[in-house]
Formats: C-alpha cells, structure tokens, sequence
C-alpha cells in the first residue's frame, strides 16, 4: 500500500463517520432511531437496502466461497432473485402496513407475548452473528491483508468504531452512509473486476487454467441446500430488511424499491463470481476469507486502490451497524417492553435500545473471535433464526383466517431452532439436509400438527394484526 492510500482511507472512514454523527440531531424519538421516523424514499431505501444485502461480509465471503468452492453459490443467487421478487411482490407492503420496530412484533400480534420474546431472542441470535460477528471478521481479516496486523487488534478497532457510529446516530446515520457507500462500493468493485479481469488474460485465461470442474456447479446437495437457506430463504425474515421496509414513507416505496433492487444485486453477483473465479488463477493457495482484499492489494493501482479499500471498510461499518442496530431493537422492545416493562415510556426506550448496542458490540467480538470464519457464523446464526421463525412468521402474514395458535408457535420455535443449532455446530446434516433445513422441516411438522389438534387456537387475519 502507498501512502497515498492510506491517506485516502483515513480520509474517507472520518467522512463517512462526520456524515453519520450529523444525523444526531435527527434522532429524537425511539421511532426516529430505529425506522427513521418512517420517511425513507425511494433512493436511499435503495442504497441502504443494497448496501446491507451486499456489504463487506457477502463480497469477502462470497467471492472466497467461489475461489474454494466454484460455482456453487449459484442456485443461491437465482434463489435470491426468487425470493426478492416474492418479497417485492407480496411481502414489502404487509410490513410496511403493519408498521412494527421489529420483525418479531408479527409473532407477538398473531401468538402471544412469548412467541414474540422467544423470536425476538432467535432474531437476536441472528442479526448479532450476521452483523457484528461476520462484519467484525471481515474487518479484521482486510486490515491483517492490508497492513500485516494481527488479527485481534483489527477486531477490536472494527469493534470501537461501530459502537461509537452506532450509539450516538441511529438508522438516519445508517441509511445516509449506506447510501454513499453503496454506490461508491459499486463503482469500486466494477473497477476491481475490470482490473483483474485484464490481468488474468480474458475469458481465454480463465478457459484455458480454470478447470471445468470449478465452473459448474457442484452435486454436494447439502452444501447447496445450506446455502440457499442461509443467503435467500432468511431474506423473508430478515429483521434488517424488514426495519427498512418499516422506513419507508409509504408502502409503494417499499414494494418498488425491492423489486428495482434486483438491477444492481445481479451486477454485484456477476461481478463476484468474476472475481472469485479469476482469484483462482492468480492467487493460488490462500485463506477464502482473505482473496478479495488480496486481490484490491495487488492487482489495483495506487488511488483507485485506496479508495476500494476505504469503500469496503465503510461497507463493512455500515452492514454491522445496521445488524447491531436491529438486534439492539430486538431485546428492547421483543425482550424489555413486551415482557420486561411494558409501560416504558419513549424515553427509557431510547436509553435500553442505545445500551443493548455497546453490550451487542462486545458480544459480537467475543463471537469473531471464537469463530474467525464468515461463512461459519452466517450458516450458524441463520440455522438459529429460520429454524425457528420462519414458518410461524410467513403464516401468520399470508394466512387468511387461518387458526392461529400459540402453543403450536411457542413448541415449533423451540424444537425448530435448537434442533437447527445443535446440527450445524456439529457440522452434521440428517438425509443429506443441513441443520437449517431440518429445523425447519420439524417446525413445518409440529406447528401445523398442533395447531389442528389445539381447540384454543383463534382465527386472525392480517387485517386484525395491525
């Protein structure tokens, strides 16, 4: 690295932070710190939107997962383009309709105060390993690349820097930064890939060193399986995209803005597949997690180079504190309000939610610290959440007057979650189906089996859970 990079990193990190804590004075309510005070358009709900789906943890760990693994993130990515275009189409307006600060309030309006705690702990479980533990991770394995640190010192700067942002401005400091980043993260990448693409030798290069058996897709259904659960299926509970969609001043912008989203995450996947690929060949035996910022280091020219760098540790910034932000939210008010206190005011809101972020931040380091692989959190912290909460939550959205009960949800959830936990952290799967799956699978079993057999069971429709 040139001096000049580092000069232009420095430059961008303390801009983006100046932007961030101006927005301080636009955080006066719990509404105004969590969903914006619901007046997000159209543009930045974009930009926020995409640079939290695709921020520095998806471009580290996704292009790693190609350079080891080929083409095997590709049934992951059409899944993503199902399931944005389903969530675009017929689940953005329902949330912003419904109005909440969290994704779990949907369990708490349709089965009862302890499905609502119990999802938010799950929801909590994920957004803490996907925010702060994976973005942590990302963070610390760029600055080891970059200047040779050790891996500790960089997870704990990671860590200072994303409490401070985080506490004192809230999802206006989020949103406003994600969106500059997001497209300046654009416009990095796409010079990366340029870049390296030229480097590599073209398509010929690739064609000619690349063996076929690492561009296509491979037959390991488990790890295909594990993956589509992990990078798409969470999407429709995503906590982190449900406060967006909470955001936004209307439903028709919700609704477009997903739909229109689809643009810039296609350009992203080519380009990460790109990347990975033409890693393969020029970057021979090294660590997944570390190809992405190996690749920025040696094969961008001084400047550009600085400036990709400084993108992606903003994105990084900005993914892990949007997460810690709606985990925060999370044990506030699915935890604290709902069983804890349910009188408090917005003013003891404020102060519980702002708190939960410095306890989440050192959380999620102790978390990277134990574990030092992207990919590991995300398929464990996933597995907890969609394992637990993802049949409950779509029914009690999509549901008429279905009967809606609350043991049944409080049972499956249970079942659901821990069956999923215990399975990926021994690294088993069960008919060839990872822990996610088969958590989900025994939720789909019992929450409808005792919903039938459960007389107290009432009928609710999405109109009645507003």
């Amino acid at each position: 690295m040139n001096i000049l990079d580092y000069v232009i990193i420095a430059i961008y990190l303390s801009g983006v932070i100046i932007i961030g804590l101006r927005c301080k004075s636009k955080t006066q309510t719990t509404s105004d710190y969590i969903v914006a005070g619901r007046k997000m358009g159209l543009s930045i709900f974009i930009g926020t939107y995409m640079a939290t789906s695709i921020g520095g943890g998806v471009l580290n760990g996704w292009i790693g997962t190609v350079y080891e693994s080929g083409f095997a993130l590709l049934p992951s990515m059409f899944a993503i383009y199902i399931a944005t275009i389903l969530i675009g189409l017929f689940l953005a307006e329902r949330v912003n309709l419904f109005s909440g600060l969290t994704a779990p309030e949907v369990l708490g309006q349709a089965y009862g105060k302890s499905a609502q705690a119990y999802g938010g702990f799950c929801s909590f479980l994920y957004l803490l390993g996907t925010g702060p533990a994976l973005q942590t991770v990302t963070f610390a394995t760029v600055i080891n690349v970059v200047t040779g640190l050790p891996f500790v010192y960089g997870a704990v700067f990671s860590t200072i820097v994303i409490l401070l942002f985080t506490y004192f401005s809230g999802f206006w400091g989020v949103a406003v930064t994600d969106y500059v980043q997001f497209i300046i993260m654009g416009l990095g990448v796409a010079a990366a890939a340029f870049y390296v693409f030229k480097n590599v030798g073209g398509w010929d290069g690739i064609v000619t060193t690349v063996p076929h058996n690492h561009l296509t897709i491979p037959s390991d259904m488990t790890t295909i399986i594990r993956l589509i659960f992990t990078t798409s299926l969470s999407a429709f509970i995503d906590g982190n995209r449900y406060q967006r969609f909470y955001a936004c001043k209307d439903a028709k912008t919700a609704k477009k803005g997903t739909l229109l989203s689809i643009i810039p995450a296609h350009t992203f996947f080519m380009m990460i597949l790109l990347l990975g690929t033409c890693a393969y060949v020029l970057l021979p035996n090294i660590t997944p997690d570390s190809v992405f910022s190996t690749l920025l280091l040696q094969y961008l020219p001084t400047g550009l180079r600085g400036i990709v760098f400084a993108a992606l540790l903003a994105a990084i910034l900005s993914t892990s504190d949007s997460y810690l932000l709606v985990a925060a939210t999370n044990f506030s008010n699915d935890i604290y309000k709902n069983l804890m206190n349910p009188s408090a005011d917005d003013k003891t809101m404020l102060r519980i939610t702002k708190r939960t972020t410095l306890v989440l931040g050192i959380s999620g380091l102790a978390m990277a610290l134990w574990m030092q692989s992207i990919m590991s959190i995300w398929n464990l912290a996933a597995a907890a959440y969609i394992g637990g909460c993802f049949i409950p939550m779509l029914y009690a959205f999509f549901s008429k007057k279905g009967k809606k009960s609350s043991l049944a949800a409080n049972i499956s959830m249970i079942v659901g979650s821990v069956t999923a936990i215990i399975i990926e952290i021994q690294g088993a799967s069960i008919f060839g189906l990872p822990g996610a799956a088969v958590g989900t699978l025994l939720n789909f079993i019992l929450f409808f089996g005792i919903t039938a057999l459960d007389k107290k069971a009432s009928s609710r429709s999405l109109t009645d859970i507003k």
